[in-house]
């Protein structure tokens, strides 16, 4: 028999800590549901784990395996526990089906806890960077509710969503990025290689040059011999930026800063209200208590300004207060967020109302990035014809100024 430490919520979602003792952590899991609490943390305070064998974490083997891939087994999952198929069995299927070596070995290791009596939720979280914390977490309170089959297909719906709108972002800012990569080739290749062999026919000409072309020549001679200079630049910044995100703090200031500039900071500030309300309410939907879900919206956010909000917000509804309120207190979120949470905790329908209210941030700021994109074909065309018309116009003009000087 072995002691184990666990944290989690009660029924009430209060936090809850304490000792349970048990032959294994999965039957110490199974003591606290009987009990009505929801476990966040189950760990052997002695170091053993059931016949006295040290407790070591499973390795992971995954390798690279594409998010699409994941997305693609929670859904099928979600179909094959639907239709009513006994665990095992949906496993057994998901490992013929996986091509992806890594993730099959992945999945096997799943069903082998699985078939030792471990939960799915507890066997997918073995693997935090394929299974995210939303999709364990949620499948945990539905397998407490005996909801499995629902859960499933609304985390899918969940995934699905969150991969199409980062490939449509993707594929919207294709065109642009292609646009500025043509323009910076073609102007380092004239700058690189075309501008230094006329730059001797007009030191030849022996006359002075118009300033556009000094210019030019004083940027075509640093081009060639400092072309290092922007990528050692742009790699230091990003080493030095990475280790200023490093420090909390750090990171904090560049999340504020973020949030704050000029036409960006509105649109990333609906992206990350829209992402993490979509997610508390897609965990409350699936049954994950109140304050563990605003803990996990937080992280959803991958922003520290909303992960301390939610924090905060978690803070005054263990207090007792409403999500409304708690949500108003912190001043991150825009009106409608809060008013809609009102009717949903009047109506009884709070994980709905949340969805919704994603919903419909999402739809602004897909049309808000549609606007931003359609100006950015334009503005990048713009910038890529006055680099080449400079450059062309500066090659002219001594060839102008000498045939005038011939004529005249």
């Amino acid at each position: 028999m072995s002691t184990f430490a666990y944290e989690g919520l009660d029924q009430s979602s209060a936090a809850v800590r304490g000792t349970v003792e048990a032959p294994t952590r999965e039957e110490a899991v199974r003591k606290l549901r009987a009990l009505g609490h929801f476990a966040t943390e189950v760990r052997a305070t002695n170091g053993t784990v059931g016949n006295g064998a040290v407790a070591t974490p499973t390795r992971q083997r995954h390798g690279r395996v594409g998010r699409a891939e994941v997305i693609a087994v929670v859904r099928q999952l979600s179909d094959l526990v639907s239709a009513n198929l006994p665990m095992d069995r949906c496993l057994t299927v998901l490992v013929e089906q996986t091509d992806n070596s890594s993730l099959r070995a992945v999945l096997e290791e799943v069903q082998r806890q699985v078939r030792g009596g471990k939960p799915l939720s507890d066997a997918m979280g073995q693997f935090p960077r394929l299974f995210p914390l939303l999709l364990t977490s949620t499948l945990s309170a539905g397998e407490a509710s005996g909801q499995l089959g629902n859960v499933l297909e609304r985390v899918a719906d969940h995934l699905e969503w969150e991969q199409n709108r980062r490939s449509q972002v993707v594929s919207a800012l294709m065109y642009p990025a292609i646009l500025l990569t043509v323009a910076l080739g073609a102007s380092g290749f004239l700058l690189t290689f075309v501008v230094p062999r006329i730059a001797v026919i007009f030191k030849d000409l022996g006359q002075a040059l118009p300033t556009p072309t000094q210019i030019l020549l004083h940027l075509a001679s640093f081009t060639r011999e400092f072309w290092w200079t922007p990528v050692v630049g742009g790699v230091t910044v990003w080493f030095l930026g990475k280790a200023y995100c490093a420090n909390r703090s750090g990171k904090l200031r560049v999340n504020r800063a973020l949030l704050r500039l000029p036409v960006v900071g509105p649109l990333a500030r609906q992206v990350v209200v829209g992402r993490c309300i979509r997610s508390l309410g897609t965990m409350l939907t699936g049954g994950v208590p109140m304050l563990f879900a605003l803990e996990l919206a937080g992280k959803a956010a991958a922003n520290l300004v909303f992960e301390d909000a939610f924090g905060t917000a978690a803070g005054e509804v263990r207090h007792g207060e409403s999500l409304h309120a708690a949500l108003a207190g912190t001043r991150a979120f825009p009106p409608i967020v809060i008013h809609m949470a009102a009717v949903g905790e009047e109506t009884g329908s709070l994980a709905t109302m949340l969805i919704r209210v994603a919903t419909s941030l999402e739809r602004e700021v897909e049309m808000a990035q549609r606007r931003l994109i359609t100006l950015m074909e334009p503005a990048v065309l713009l910038f890529m014809g006055m680099l080449v018309g400079f450059i062309v116009i500066s090659i002219l003009l001594p060839i102008f100024q000498m045939n005038a000087a011939i004529g005249g």
